[in-house]
């Protein structure tokens, strides 16, 4: 046999290829890449083709051989993967680099990773606890509350009075542990809640009862497990400089601002009405979704899926990177980001394993079942990313096939319905 070609597993989604070429091989090999090169050698005096073969070999014998054994080597990896139903996640890796041989055999060494082969268990007959969607006044109250609050404008005091909770401050702060400085910020917006933990938790509640002009001194102990190392159960001293005070103001509600919340109700009796419709279709969406998500964890309890080492550092990396820009926009500083890295890989780690893992049980699904994606399944995905980027329809269509990732969209549209047959087939009740 003039290739022998032999396949190892080194992890369940780590394959070695181990390759013996015949010299025969070879010399067939290197005979089809010289035909195929000498079309377009350039040799002087020569049109391409027709120069002697022995003035071609002499200046470009090492780049056809090169050719060559690409050539040859690539086809043997397909053939492999071919003939094995492997799905290769990276491409081939060699260790050691491979010439081509003057004489004898060539051997050589590949290994790239693979998708798991996933054997499916029992997903049909799930038993599911179903919660009955439900909305209370209280639920229509709060959020009418927060839809004035989008409609209210900060203001600054006019008395003088003391702040409160509610209010937004404008504040200069330093913060020092044993005499190092550990925080300085110059016109920060600090909002008067205990919910809030920028910069540290507690810090917000020590500014009720502060006056514009004032500076405050006080003490706060750092958690153990504080984002900045430095700090973290240590006491901290801040002195914050009080620079202005603005309070919420809410408009009051009427049919105008009824309108104005929702140009389709014409009065506040139609705005709660709308409230109430909306989020009960919410509410049923959302628990529809948890019950998905719940199917799923019941599956992958039975099933173990290994996963290739570098999907998940690649996930780990860009949900790392997500998480990190999140954080900055709700206000931490880098360096808090940085002090807490370790802490944040560790979470996305899994979260990483827990997509994946995911991904390939319902891909496998969509397999067994045989799901059929048409363009019109994605549309849905296309539509949610025009409003969000608020751009046309057909804009986002070329940005996603432009970098590749139309494939992407066809695998979340076939995940979702690998998700319609597992909830359709379950036994469900409602709790």
């Amino acid at each position: 046999m003039s290739i022998k070609a032999k396949l190892k597993t080194k992890t369940p989604c780590e394959v070695i290829l181990e390759c013996e070429v015949s010299r025969e091989k070879l010399d067939a090999a290197y005979e089809q890449a010289f035909k195929e090169q000498n079309k377009y050698i350039p040799v002087a005096g020569f049109r391409p083709g027709k120069a002697p073969r022995e003035l071609v070999e002499k200046k470009y014998k090492k780049e056809i051989q090169s050719y060559a054994l690409e050539d040859m080597i690539k086809k043997i990896i397909d053939s492999v993967i071919k003939q094995n139903r492997l799905e290769p996640i990276t491409g081939a890796s060699m260790e050691e680099e491979v010439t081509f041989p003057e004489d004898g055999e060539l051997k050589f060494t590949v290994e790239f990773e693979v998708a798991p082969a996933v054997k499916l268990p029992d997903y049909k007959n799930l038993k599911l606890t179903k919660r009955k969607s439900e909305i209370t006044d209280d639920d229509v109250k709060n959020t009418l509350e927060k839809l004035i609050e989008q409609h209210s404008t900060l203001e600054d005091i006019t008395d003088n009075r003391p702040a409160v909770f509610g209010d937004w401050l404008i504040v200069d702060y330093v913060g020092t542990a044993n005499g190092e400085e550990a925080f300085n910020r110059k016109d920060a917006w600090i909002e008067v809640n205990s919910d809030r933990k920028i910069p540290m938790p507690g810090f917000p509640d020590k500014l009720v009862g502060a006056k514009i002009g004032e500076t405050l001194e006080f003490d706060l102990d750092a958690p153990s497990d504080f984002a900045i190392s430095k700090v973290a159960g240590k006491k901290v001293n801040f002195s914050v400089e009080i620079k202005s005070i603005r309070e919420m103001k809410k408009p009051e509600l009427t049919d105008e601002l009824a309108v104005k919340i929702n140009p389709k109700c014409k009065t506040v009796d139609e705005l709660k009405k709308n409230i109430e419709e909306n989020q009960l279709k919410y509410k049923v969406q959302e628990e529809n979704r948890r019950l998905k998500e719940l199917a799923v964890e019941e599956i992958l309890r039975t099933v173990k899926i290994p996963l290739p080492p570098s999907q998940v550092n690649s996930r780990v990396r860009n949900l790392v990177e997500s998480e990190a820009r999140q954080r900055m926009q709700a206000g931490e500083t880098e360096e808090q980001i940085k002090g807490d890295i370790e802490n944040i890989q560790k979470k996305m780690a899994e979260v990483a394993e827990q997509q994946l893992r995911k991904d390939y049980l319902l891909d496998s699904i969509a397999r067994a079942e045989k799901i059929k994606v048409t363009e019109q399944d994605i549309m849905p995905q296309l539509y949610y990313y025009a409003q969000t980027f608020r751009k046309p329809l057909p804009w986002v269509y070329k940005m996603f096939e432009r970098n590749g990732r139309i494939r992407e969209l066809y695998a979340v549209a076939a995940n979702e319905k690998a998700l319609d047959i597992i909830i359709e087939a379950a036994d469900i009740k409602e709790k």
